[in-house]
């Protein structure tokens, strides 16, 4: 069985340039964290202006991280299942380096 795992953004980096997909095939990281940020206000109202790639999802119950990542996968055509998320760098991440993400 095939183990997903979130990349570290030099690691995301790595993967995508290692791929035979073409570059223009990933949505870009800065994108993607503009569209998590304003998923997530749509959500949560509770995006502030030190939202990053830092910031961290433990203040969410299991409920709301089951329901942010169906909303992610439903907004980038990804899929997440399985993954383990501990910051928003960490979804930004994964999305960024999956060539299926739109």
């Amino acid at each position: 069985m095939l183990r997903r795992v979130a990349l570290s953004g030099a690691r995301a980096a790595r993967a995508r340039s290692l791929s035979t997909v073409p570059q223009a095939a990933f949505v870009p990281a800065e994108k993607v964290m503009e569209r998590t940020k304003d998923l997530m206000f749509e959500h949560y109202m509770a995006v502030t202006d030190t939202f990053s790639a830092e910031t961290s999802l433990g203040g969410l119950d299991a409920l709301h991280k089951v329901d942010l990542i169906a909303a992610l996968e439903k907004e980038f055509a990804v899929d997440l299942a399985g993954a383990s998320f501990a910051t928003v760098g960490d979804i930004v991440d994964a999305i960024a380096a999956n060539p299926s993400a739109k």
